[in-house]
Parts: C-alpha cells; structure tokens; sequence
C-alpha cells in the first residue's frame, strides 16, 4: 500500500526533548503497510470503540501479542454495567421496605452511600483485571455479583 502525504514537515525530537525541522514536502510517497481503518482504530481508546470493532481490536492486538486484559475488562464492563441499575434498584427496594426510622434524610444518604461504594468496588475489580489479578470476566460483574448478594441477605433479613 502507498500513501501520498502533502503539505507537510518532518521533525526531529531529540532526546532532550528539543523538536528540530529537518525539511518541508509539498508531496511525499510513503510506503504504509496500514489500511485507513487500521490506523483509525489505533488511534481510538478502547472506551471510544463500538462493541463490534473492540472485538475486532483485541484479536488483531492478541494477533501481535499485545496484553489484552485490560480491553477484556473494558469490552465484559459494556455488559455489567446496564445491570447496575437493575441491581441497585434491587439493592434500593430491598433497603426502602426496611425503612430506617430516620426519614428522607437518613434514606438519601444511605442511597448515596451504597452508589459511592458500587463505583468503588468497580474501580478495584477493574483495576484488578487490568492487572491481571481478576478475570476479565469477574472483574466486570464482581460489583454486580457483590451488590446482589447483599441486597439477597437484606431481603432475607427483612422477611424475617
């Protein structure tokens, strides 16, 4: 594949950190074994890719023996994480029929309390996966998994 460049510079970053110009170029041939969509896609973070072409990417970076983790912590968290509010709305109704004697006040912080602690266990168990201390896979349902269980043992307590 060839690719035509125009208009462009060429610069010299030095190990000093200093940029130097070398030349100018109205029209420039470059050999580039890269498709558009290639370089397209390895410019995109993760988080920016479509379910579809995140997929795509890990194979072709697992191809070339990039680590992967973290993009398979990424690509299981877009399934997890529409079923946080199912969960959490679980967790909130099993908490609401328990009813704190201490009113509105008591309740809302209670809610922003278990949302508070939902994000922090997501950030550690993704944190975990893309270090490679949690599968990818349970590092992105670990809050979902953890949240249940504690909304099961409320709602339990609560029937008595």
């Amino acid at each position: 594949r060839q690719w035509w460049l125009e208009d462009g510079k060429v610069f010299e970053v030095r190990p000093d950190g200093t940029v130097k110009a070398l030349f100018s170029f109205q029209k420039q041939r470059l050999a580039l074994a890269l498709s558009p969509q290639e370089i397209d896609r390895a410019t995109k973070r993760p988080q920016e890719m479509g379910l579809r072409e995140l997929y795509r990417h890990i194979r072709m970076a697992q191809g070339q023996g990039i680590d992967t983790r973290p993009m398979w912590v990424i690509f299981h968290m877009r399934f997890a994480i529409p079923w946080a509010a199912v969960v959490l709305g679980l967790l909130g109704t099993t908490m609401g029929v328990r009813s704190p004697r201490g009113g509105r006040g008591v309740s809302l912080g209670l809610s922003v309390v278990v949302v508070f602690g939902y994000y922090v266990v997501m950030s550690f168990s993704r944190a975990f996966g893309e270090g490679g201390y949690l599968n990818p896979v349970l590092a992105a349902w670990l809050p979902n998994i953890s949240f249940l269980a504690v909304g099961s043992f409320l709602a339990r307590k609560a029937n008595g």
